[in-house]
């Protein structure tokens, strides 16, 4: 009974991005190859952190936000501070070395609001994240259009993508390996991936 949604093209040598089990709270449920995060738990912050890191390169993902949770924030975390301090980086974009896009249409570096009055994310939105390590920005795409202005981020560091949020949501994400519908069939400049933009 499987589609060809339900199948895969990772590789040895063609490897995406998951969702790494090991680098979430207990709120969060991953399936579909661990690419779909369900936040549980209402009342707490729910975190989930890429298995994949990287310190220079371009590099893009999508979430497909099934349900828009209170402050989901979809974005990239140093790569250190996932991997160590899972206790306090538990909302992306406000705590720790990180860039975030959140549901209420504002961009978050660290601690600190950096763009507000962006468009709010909805039910069915596609959120994509490019991240450039060679020129060390990150600029968010909401359903294909640009959202604001590139964030400058620091350099000589491993970044990982990560999304969190506070109370119930469903982010459906894509690294080039889609868990939902494509229709345009957008690969990367390589030709690797598979993206809706």
């Amino acid at each position: 009974n499987l589609t060809s949604i339900d199948q895969t093209s990772d590789s040895c040598t063609n490897n995406f991005a998951t969702w790494n089990p090991l680098a979430k709270n207990s709120t969060v449920t991953l399936d579909n190859g661990n690419a779909r995060a369900v936040f549980t738990a209402s009342g707490t912050w729910n975190f989930v952190f890429s298995t994949i890191g990287a310190s220079s390169g371009k590099y893009y993902y999508e979430v497909k936000v099934a349900t828009v949770g209170t402050e989901s924030t979809i974005g990239i975390m140093e790569m250190d501070t996932a991997i160590n301090e899972q206790g306090t980086a538990d909302n992306v974009g406000k705590n720790v070395e990180s860039v975030g896009y959140q549901s209420n249409g504002r961009i978050r570096k660290n601690n600190s609001e950096v763009q507000t009055g962006l468009t709010s994310l909805s039910n069915g939105d596609i959120l994509g994240i490019a991240m450039d390590l060679d020129n060390n920005t990150v600029q968010f795409y909401l359903n294909g259009s640009s959202q604001g202005s590139a964030v400058s981020i620091a350099s000589d560091k491993v970044y990982a993508f990560a999304t969190s949020g506070y109370g119930s949501s469903e982010h459906q994400t894509n690294f080039g390996n889609p868990t939902f519908s494509i229709s345009s069939g957008n690969s990367d400049g390589n030709g690797y991936g598979n993206f809706e933009y």
